[in-house]
């Protein structure tokens, strides 16, 4: 299943085929877009791994804080891991700054009990004979989940 929402930026959504539904919608208010996930099932399942991806342009950003870096505030490579979040540990928050601290994207998740991965990256994609840098961000939500979950 997949499915693309247009906002300031473009996001997919993905999961795994399955007995169930995801509504997404998007409201974009102020330069902020807020996207609202729902899961449905007519009968008790343990949810998929969902993944909301996204992309901007790479411009004036210098560095990545998220509550669990410490003092590393690199941008991750492509190959590097993920920062996970949950009820006990670090929280679904991270701010992409310029070298003058201010906030070139901000990504917040409301659910703070389920597990999530967060994987911001600094991509670069070839169009045409320009190479364009793009920070790219997925974030996989229910990533631990083993039993069905309740309303």
């Amino acid at each position: 299943m997949k499915k693309l929402l247009h906002g300031q930026n473009d996001y997919i959504i993905s999961a795994a085929d399955g007995a169930y539904d995801i509504r997404a919608d998007i409201v974009s208010d102020g330069g902020i877009d807020t996207v609202h996930l729902a899961f449905e099932s007519a009968s008790e399942i343990v949810p998929p791994k969902i993944t909301l991806y996204w992309e901007l342009p790479h411009v004036d950003v210098q560095g990545i804080w998220t509550p669990s870096s410490g003092v590393n505030r690199q941008i991750p490579c492509v190959w590097s891991g993920h920062d996970a979040s949950s009820a006990t540990a670090s929280a679904p928050l991270s701010v992409m700054f310029s070298s003058s601290g201010k906030s070139r994207q901000t990504f917040a998740c409301s659910d703070a009990v389920n597990v999530k991965n967060t994987e911001p990256r600094s991509v670069r994609r070839i169009q045409d004979i320009s190479a364009k840098s793009y920070s790219s961000t997925r974030i996989l939500l229910l990533s631990a989940a083993t039993a069905p979950m309740s309303a």
